[in-house]
């Protein structure tokens, strides 16, 4: 099962990550739903290049899983405690950039909250960073974990946030102060996970995020600016307070 599942990851991957190079207006296709959704809670356009380095942690991930299953490496069992969540979640998230694309705002929160539950089952079932594990299990499967379901947490809220603009519900004082509730909310949910199983990197992908929307938001809402700074910086303090702590290097590193 090992070596079925270690292919089937490779392939899985390997799709997204070509395709990033091969349709070149896969992102404006992105952006231009959003803009027309008119969502407060959406980062900066650059914000987006994560999923260059999601995938290039995905794809390593794969080929390191690869060698694994066919060689003569003792593992702990790391592909079978993933079983197939990554492969569901990646195939969830292709689904969910066509549907995207396609102007299907609708199913949106659905499919990016299934891809995000996808990504949780495998934290857990890992342990993730609440056990000590080998440097290369750290490396080459905790961390573009990390970065992934990092990233999906904040495309979830994103999404559904799309979807609630796209409805057209209030007036645009009502958005503003749902989008601040949200931040808060959200940073809230990053120091959550970054104190109960040690995912800087999870944390750190909501400091990227946070900025990325004051970034985006600089010119027309000081008050979306000045909360969405405040988050990231009182998450980069608790993330500065978790790695100083010297009892957590054996699972954060």
């Amino acid at each position: 099962m090992k070596k079925a599942y270690s292919i089937l990851n490779l392939l899985v991957v390997l799709y997204p990550f070509l395709e990033m190079f091969i349709d070149k207006n896969q992102g404006k296709a992105i952006s231009s739903v959003d803009i027309q959704a008119t969502n407060l809670f959406s980062p900066a356009g650059y914000a987006f290049a994560i999923w260059f380095f999601i995938y290039l942690g995905l794809l390593i991930f794969s080929i390191h899983q690869i060698r694994v299953a066919f060689g003569k490496t003792k593992d702990e069992d790391t592909l079978l405690k993933v079983g197939p969540f990554l492969i569901l979640a990646l195939l969830i998230n292709q689904f969910w950039s066509y549907q995207w694309q396609q102007g299907n705002i609708e199913l949106s929160p659905y499919l990016l909250f299934a891809s995000f539950a996808c990504l949780m089952v495998i934290v857990v079932r890992l342990q993730m960073q609440i056990v000590e594990a080998p440097k290369a299990v750290r490396r080459y499967t905790w961390l573009p974990i990390s970065l992934f379901s990092g990233w999906m947490m904040a495309a979830s809220v994103v999404g559904l946030s799309t979807y609630l603009s796209y409805l057209g519900l209030g007036s645009d004082a009502t958005y503003v102060n749902w989008t601040v509730a949200v931040i808060i909310v959200v940073m809230l949910l990053y120091v959550y996970m970054l104190f109960t199983r040690n995912m800087v990197v999870f944390a750190l992908v909501g400091v990227w995020t946070l900025v990325a929307i004051a970034i985006d938001h600089w010119s027309n809402s000081t008050t979306l600016v000045w909360t969405a700074l405040s988050a990231a910086t009182l998450l980069i303090m608790a993330i500065l307070l978790k790695v100083l702590n010297k009892k957590n290097f054996a699972v954060i590193f």
